[in-house]
């Protein structure tokens, strides 16, 4: 807990603080919501017997020709509740002048923690080759930061190609990290071909739906998060959440039957307060000296269907 007076500024700097913060969180832009009952469940999924030929020609009173179909278990959910608080001595909040707040400050803190350990959960299986087996590691000249030897367009409308393999339909959606963004929207390849799409604006956002476009993409989503990688104590050393890869994969606008999707993530949609979307709630502790501000988080990462995605390991250095 911070010193009694650390919320104390001179009047000449009430108008200013400092802090290093993320502003994009894009995991569930990835992996939409999906509302369930219950902690633990599972989602089925049909064989492809659908997709195998068969010769279904039935000669003068013979019998119809009969296929067979299996429903298995496709993926399992198993929702773990994450929560993290902060308390606030009495004196603390006593000291604080406006325009700082320290149980304002502290509801920032502990929900900024709380999306962290979300993006980082999703960041680890979706960039993890053991999830995402559809995947390839690039090196050296085949790596998209070499403007001489690599070939993007290539490698990326073979990833997108490589879904369409697996499940019969393109993928629509491609996830980054900032890194291998900021490689690719000065590759001269990328440059050459997008100048000719969209409005013929520049700026970074064009250009991300210019890229997309070229692809024929609804969406390229990036990720620009860091994260503490040191431990408290020592100097921060900071890394990208979403490192130095590349993924395309196929999204179903919603959830529903009959339909192919990647990932979603399951949240309890029935019960109490701590149930649904993240909250805060406060209470007070050691007789009312102290205010504890929480927040309480439920959510599994459901990979349903690694086929609708694929992977690229370091695509830039």
């Amino acid at each position: 807990m911070p010193a009694p007076t650390s919320g104390y500024q001179d009047p000449q700097l009430s108008t200013l603080s400092n802090i290093h913060r993320n502003r994009r969180y894009i995991a569930e832009r990835i992996a939409p919501v999906l509302p369930v009952k219950k902690e633990t469940g599972k989602v089925r999924g049909f064989s492809n017997d659908h997709l195998r030929t068969y010769n279904l020609t039935r000669a003068y009173g013979a019998s119809s020709n009969r296929m067979a179909f299996e429903l298995t278990d496709q993926a399992n959910w198993n929702i773990e509740e994450r929560d993290v608080e902060v308390a606030i001595d009495y004196r603390e909040i006593d000291q604080y002048d406006a325009p700082y707040d320290a149980q304002r400050d502290a509801t920032i803190m502990v929900t900024e923690t709380m999306w962290l350990d979300l993006e980082v959960a999703f960041a680890a299986q979706l960039t993890a080759t053991a999830t995402i087996t559809n995947n390839e590691t690039l090196a050296g000249g085949d790596q998209w930061s070499d403007f001489v030897n690599s070939d993007p367009l290539s490698k990326i409308e073979d990833a997108i190609e490589a879904v369409r393999g697996k499940i019969g339909i393109r993928a629509n959606k491609a996830y980054m990290g900032r890194a291998v963004f900021s490689k690719i929207k000065f590759h001269p390849d990328i440059v050459d071909r997008v100048k000719f799409v969209g409005s013929g604006s520049r700026d970074e956002s064009a250009i991300e739906r210019a890229i997309a476009e070229l692809f024929d993409l609804e969406e390229l989503i990036i990720g620009d998060n860091i994260n503490v990688t040191s431990k408290k104590g020592q100097t921060n050393t900071k890394a990208d959440v979403w490192g130095k890869d590349f993924g395309v994969f196929y999204q179903a606008p919603r959830a529903t039957i009959m339909e192919p999707s990647f990932a979603w993530t399951p949240r309890i949609s029935t019960g109490g307060r701590f149930r649904g979307q993240r909250s805060i709630d406060t209470r007070e502790e050691n007789g009312g000296k102290s205010t504890v501000v929480r927040c309480t988080d439920n959510f599994d990462v459901l990979i349903v269907d690694t086929d609708a995605a694929f992977l690229y390991k370091n695509a830039v250095n």
